[in-house]
């Protein structure tokens, strides 16, 4: 039977994503953990919610470990959930999450897989009572607007409706997660107390360090993504571009450098390796070389600058009146700035766009040398994201990506030199 409508209807509906996957099989069968074929195979999933009364809209943000586990997002036609199968051994820590469960959270309790609300989610404690929610800003909300959930890392939302009235997103982290995000956004901060022109920061607070919850600023506008992917839109502008460039470069510029010389950390490099190697076990042998290639070439960064850490179209805000805000620092602190730059093409901004963004970023400040090397690093980082995306076509996408991958690596390698500083 289906959940009471409270709990149903307490975190609204979620936003769909532009790009998001149409439903289909993925093809993962895992012999030790019965519900991946279920999660995978979307025509199973949705007569699996049927029986509840639920109807599944989308699936995403899949982590996948063979043998152990697969958890993912849902998006249905009554609000987010996410749904999560585990291996015999670890069955009974699925049975303390249901008996932990407040009422109405769990739609489905097998013994292959569990499907509930993020009220069930443990390492998101901040979701599991909505009332704490709205004394986070101020004023009774029925019901909010999911944007992103993230099962077990992260989920944020706004109150429902025109989010002018408050202005506010909550963010819910893991606990123990929560300080290292902050500091991002603290540092967010300071650039805003800089005083850069023309560029728009979003403000945050701590609610409750001990549930990892804290609001933010909302920053009314479009994002960067919708625009370029909306064809009912006319194409943003090269001026535009150019002005999310610029307005890179003022950040990067925007507080006084760190004087020690820093050596780019290769380390997130290597879980995807891992993660690779368990779902295209026969594509760990060109991954190994890629990232032995990337290792090796390191950039040398003479002085540390701020940076996004993430940065990416979706987290560029444009104003009607065509000011540029950034936001989502989650990720953010010092290091080369050639990074955020190298993220922002491995997202999938197209070359034509990404070359007017660069074009203003280089009236401001030189483009890093080591923007290359970081654009490759980025791309090696979302190898598995179709995966993760719940794509169908995952696995020929991830060897295409990888293609790529290696297409840039060689064009990097086959410069004077061969390194990046």
């Amino acid at each position: 039977m289906s959940s009471p409508a409270h709990a149903r209807g307490a975190l609204g509906l979620t936003a769909p994503c532009p790009g998001e996957p149409a439903l289909g099989d993925l093809g993962l069968n895992d012999p030790e953990v019965p519900g991946v074929a279920v999660i995978a195979d979307s025509g199973a999933l949705s007569g699996l919610l049927a029986g509840v009364g639920e109807e599944l809209l989308g699936r995403s943000y899949l982590r996948y470990k063979p043998g152990t586990s697969l958890i993912a997002g849902l998006r249905l036609a009554s609000g987010p959930a996410f749904t999560y199968a585990v291996s015999a051994e670890a069955r009974p820590k699925l049975a303390k999450l249901v008996e932990r469960a407040p009422h109405g959270a769990v739609l489905v309790n097998s013994t292959s897989l569990l499907v509930a609300r993020p009220a069930a989610d443990r390492d998101l404690p901040a979701l599991a009572d909505p009332g704490r929610l709205s004394a986070a800003v101020g004023r009774p909300v029925e019901t909010w607007t999911t944007l992103t959930y993230k099962p077990q890392r992260r989920w944020v939302g706004r109150p429902e409706g025109d989010p002018c009235r408050t202005g506010l997103m909550l963010r819910a982290y893991r606990p123990g997660e929560l300080p290292a995000a902050m500091a991002g956004w603290r540092l967010a901060g300071q650039l805003a107390a800089a005083g850069i022109d023309g560029v728009r920061l979003p403000t945050t607070r701590t609610v409750s360090a001990r549930r990892g919850l804290a609001v933010v600023s909302w920053l009314s506008g479009t994002p960067l993504d919708h625009v370029l992917s909306d064809q009912s839109r006319t194409s943003p502008s090269e001026v535009v571009l150019a002005e999310v460039g610029a307005a890179l470069a003022h950040l990067h510029d925007a507080l006084p450098p760190g004087t020690a010389d820093i050596v780019v950390d290769t380390q997130a490099l290597r879980p995807v390796l891992s993660e690779l190697s368990a779902v295209l076990p026969a594509l760990r042998r060109r991954t190994v070389s890629m990232l032995q290639a990337l290792e090796a070439r390191a950039p040398r960064i003479h002085g540390s600058r701020p940076i996004h850490g993430d940065f990416s179209a979706d987290q560029v805000i444009v104003a009607a009146d065509g000011r540029i805000g950034v936001t989502d620092w989650d990720r953010a602190g010092w290091g080369d700035p050639g990074a955020d730059l190298g993220s922002l093409r491995a997202a999938g901004m197209s070359e034509t766009a990404y070359a007017a963004v660069l074009d203003g970023y280089a009236r401001v400040r030189a483009v890093p040398a080591s923007t290359e090397w970081h654009g490759v690093a980025a791309a090696a980082q979302r190898l598995t994201e179709p995966l993760r995306r719940g794509r169908e076509e995952w696995r020929s996408e991830i060897v295409d990506r990888l293609g790529r991958a290696e297409e840039q690596l060689e064009a990097l390698v086959s410069r004077p030199g061969g390194k990046c500083v």
